[in-house]
């Protein structure tokens, strides 16, 4: 089977090199593209898609908001499976604190500069524990196209979703402190996993997802 693998805001294919998975199945990281403007996350969804062969068995794991995507992805495909990683399935499990950056969204004037800036308060927010991810993350945000940092933000203060999805499975750590458990119930539960643990904890969730995919 052919995965498709899609990161999180702020992050790219790097995020998922330590996973191990069966060699039986031909993996594939699906890019972020440059969002148009004033773009919704279907129409982002729809165009992102032409990336997917649908002619074979396939399917999609999206990381933090890459799950979102690939919720709406899911919607316009037919996927085997769909996995979610430190996401969430639908809005109802967003923190009701992100409607904050709605009144003030002081997101939509961050400069790029921001990104670059190895600031303490994103780190303890992604479940950074060590020198080796911190320089990981700060590589990925400082490669982070402004646009598409603004235009995520946007779409997941926006996203209203409430469609069962088939095949769901949610893989979620007990420590995120970006979507609180609390507000979710995962069917895999990574104890003390925090936002990061696709790479902190990566070889417990490579046996999770074998054995999803193996179902």
């Amino acid at each position: 089977m052919t995965l498709y693998f899609i990161s999180g805001l702020g992050a790219d294919r790097r995020i998922f090199e330590k996973l191990m998975l069966p060699s039986t199945h031909k993996i594939i990281f699906i890019d972020w593209i440059v969002p148009i403007k004033n773009e919704t996350i279907e129409n982002y969804a729809l165009r992102l898609s032409v990336n997917i062969n649908t002619s074979e068995p396939f399917s999609i794991i999206g990381l933090s908001f890459g799950g979102i995507v690939a919720i709406e992805l899911s919607k316009i495909l037919s996927p085997e499976k769909i996995i979610l990683i430190s996401s969430i399935p639908s809005h109802h499990d967003r923190p009701w604190y992100f409607n904050l950056l709605k009144i003030l969204p002081i997101y939509k004037f961050i400069p790029k500069s921001f990104l670059e800036i190895k600031e303490p308060f994103v780190y303890k927010l992604m479940g950074v524990t060590n020198n080796e991810e911190q320089m990981l993350l700060h590589a990925m945000l400082v490669d982070t196209d402004i646009n598409l940092f603004r235009w995520s933000v946007t779409s997941i203060l926006n996203w209203e979703q409430t469609t069962v999805i088939k095949n769901l499975h949610h893989i979620h750590g007990s420590a995120d402190q970006m979507f609180p458990i609390k507000y979710i119930k995962p069917h895999y539960t990574i104890k003390n996993g925090k936002h990061l643990m696709i790479y902190t904890n990566a070889s417990e969730i490579s046996s999770i997802l074998t054995r999803i995919l193996e179902r």
